[in-house]
């Protein structure tokens, strides 16, 4: 994220993008089944592929993936 430009990176395409065409996928999780946590998965708003692949995204690999 780049504070001056408001710029994020897109976690499905790794594109940095305005932040009007950034939106987030919440998933919420449990790590070792006992400490609550919550992804926030950034995606273009904009782009179709990115919003259909914000729910296969997973940063933390407790969550079902390899983070990223």
């Amino acid at each position: 994220m780049s504070l001056i430009g408001g710029t994020w990176t897109c976690h499905v395409c790794k594109e940095e993008r305005p932040d009007r065409f950034i939106s987030v996928f919440k998933r919420a999780g449990l790590i070792a089944n006992r400490f609550p946590f919550t992804e926030n998965i950034r995606y273009c708003n904009d782009r179709e592929s990115c919003r259909r692949g914000a729910a296969d995204v997973h940063l933390m690999p407790e969550s079902g993936g390899s983070a990223s």
